[in-house]
């Protein structure tokens, strides 16, 4: 079965991190719901887990960009402006 599910950023710091998506999950959207930023993806909910890498940058950071990274969206937290890269399973 197809989903869309919703996972929670952890925004204490932005850069790398890891979430625990259903293996070959379509990142569709970043939005902030209750001063959270949120991102949906569609997965399918039989598939097994595994960890998704990946970073968030603000506009103007530098960053050293891997051929991996795929950009997904970005979002508005005033003043900040934020992007979130995916770099895969």
């Amino acid at each position: 079965m197809t989903c869309i599910w919703k996972f929670l950023i952890p925004f204490d710091n932005p850069g790398l991190f890891e979430l625990d998506m259903p293996k070959g999950a379509k990142l569709l959207t970043v939005q902030v719901q209750n001063s959270q930023p949120m991102l949906w993806a569609e997965v399918k909910t039989i598939a097994p887990p595994v960890k998704r890498k990946l970073v968030i940058v603000g506009t103007g950071t530098q960053y050293h960009p891997k051929s991996s990274y795929k950009y997904v969206a970005t979002w508005q937290e005033p003043p900040y402006v934020w992007h979130l890269l995916d770099r895969g399973e």
